[in-house]
C-alpha cells in the first residue's frame, strides 16, 4: 500500500484517503488498526465507521493526516480538513492529539501550520474555518498563533455531555496566509511511500 507523507521539524503527516480507510479494515487484524490509528475502542470504531460510510458526505469531502512522532513512531493524533467544499475553495480544518503526554509541546501547532500550507497549496483552498469552545485555551493558542481571526459566536451550536454550549468561528484567508510570509510548498519535503 502506498502512503503520501509530508514532514515538519518532528512530526511525520501521512495523509489518509478512502483506499487506506478499506484496506486497514479489510485486511488489517485489531492490534494492527490500533496501532495504525493510536485509537482503541469506541475512537477505533468510529475510525471503522467512517471508513465503512465514505470520507465523502453529500457537497462536502475529509482529507485528514494522521500524526506520526517522529521521535517513537507513534501515531499520536490527526489533523486535517472536513465540511470542504472544493467549489467555494473553503473547509473547516480539525485537530486531535490523542497522546496526552505530549499536549503542550507546540507539536500540533506545528502539525497546523504544515496542514495549512497543504490547504492553500494543494487543496487551493481560499478560507479555512475553525470552530472551537471558549474554554479551550490549546486551541485558541494554536489559530491565534497561526493567524486566524475571530469572527464570531454560534450560539448553543454543539452538544457537550447533554448541554448546548456556544463554539467560537475563527477564519484564516489565502491572502492573509501569504501576507504572513508563507513560502511554497516544500516538495522536498513531501515522499510517498
Amino acid at each position: 500500500m502506498q502512503f503520501e507523507y509530508i514532514d515538519t521539524e518532528r512530526l511525520r503527516l501521512r495523509l489518509l484517503t478512502q483506499e487506506i480507510y478499506r484496506h486497514v479494515f479489510l485486511h488489517w487484524n485489531l492490534e494492527q488498526q490500533e496501532a495504525f490509528f493510536g485509537q482503541q475502542g469506541a475512537s477505533l470504531e468510529v475510525e471503522r465507521l467512517r471508513g465503512l460510510a465514505g470520507m465523502e458526505t453529500y457537497r462536502s469531502t475529509i482529507r485528514y493526516f494522521h500524526l506520526i512522532n517522529k521521535a517513537d513512531g507513534r501515531t499520536i493524533g490527526s489533523c486535517g480538513y472536513h465540511n470542504w467544499y472544493p467549489g467555494h475553495r473553503r473547509a473547516e480544518i480539525g485537530y486531535a492529539l490523542t497522546a496526552t503526554e505530549l499536549r503542550g509541546s507546540g507539536l500540533m501547532g506545528e502539525a497546523v501550520s504544515r496542514v495549512l500550507e497543504y490547504g492553500f497549496k494543494e487543496m487551493n483552498l481560499h478560507r479555512v474555518e475553525a470552530m472551537t469552545a471558549a474554554d479551550n485555551e490549546a486551541s485558541l493558542r494554536i489559530l491565534r498563533q497561526n493567524g486566524f481571526r475571530h469572527e464570531g459566536v454560534l450560539r448553543e451550536h454543539w452538544n457537550v455531555n447533554g448541554v448546548m454550549d456556544d463554539s467560537h468561528l475563527f477564519s484564516l484567508l489565502a491572502s492573509e496566509w501569504k501576507a504572513r510570509g508563507q513560502g511554497e510548498l516544500r516538495t522536498s519535503e513531501r515522499t510517498s511511500g
